[in-house]
């Protein structure tokens, strides 16, 4: 219990460093883009428990995950070479 809870404080005083040299820290639209960026490793990380808890985990799942981001980008990107609005 002593571990955790120095984790806790630990990542409660980066917090509020963060807050102190930064206002937005603590803002909507950071908690918000936090969550986005999360939410895919989310949906991750769901799907490796599955494949763990069932017994089937091998190497290929990296590969998998790496070639699922390549693809997102190249279907983001426009191929008459303008730009789709979204960053690679």
């Amino acid at each position: 219990m002593r571990r955790e809870l120095g984790m806790f404080v630990a990542l409660v005083c980066m917090c509020a460093g963060l807050w102190i040299s930064n206002p937005d820290f603590l803002g909507q639209s950071n908690a918000v883009n936090t969550t986005r960026q999360i939410s895919m490793l989310g949906i991750y990380s769901i799907g490796i428990a599955f494949v763990i808890v069932t017994g089937g985990i091998d190497l290929s799942i990296g590969s998998v995950v790496g070639l699922t981001g390549v693809i997102i980008a190249r279907l983001s990107a426009n191929p008459s070479g303008g730009d789709a609005g979204y960053s690679l």
